[in-house]
């Protein structure tokens, strides 16, 4: 039985890192709508610095920390986030964070371009 596109190991060691300057980070799409379906999508990322604000009215988010710590400001409300803590966004919540480490963000339904609205009003 051939394996779907959508199951099987991803070979992050393979993909390209791509960039964020305004946000101070570097990241790998490891799962995304394109190759992956329209389920879910998870992005390795490192950051060093603070991350704009902003919110997705497409889909709820989760950080899994990978290493580092972190602030998380979410409605008001600041959050410290450590190695092996799980942060949850949920859909239209606005939010930023900072720190110096790595994460996985995992979108679900997946990310597709111009689905981060900052406060800035642009799309990205």
């Amino acid at each position: 039985m051939a394996m779907s596109p959508q199951s099987g190991r991803v070979a992050h060691e393979d993909l390209a890192w791509s960039s964020e300057p305004d946000n101070h980070l570097r990241y790998k799409q490891l799962l995304t709508s394109k190759s992956h379906g329209p389920d879910i999508s998870v992005t390795l990322v490192e950051i060093d610095g603070e991350h704009l604000e902003l919110r997705t009215d497409s889909s709820s988010r989760v950080y899994v920390i990978y290493e580092g710590e972190f602030t998380f400001d979410i409605k008001g409300s600041t959050f410290n986030a450590k190695k092996e803590d799980v942060i949850r966004i949920a859909r239209g919540e606005a939010y930023s964070f900072r720190g110096t480490g790595r994460y996985l963000v995992i979108n679900g339904p997946a990310f597709e371009s111009g689905d981060d609205v900052y406060s800035d009003g642009v799309m990205r």
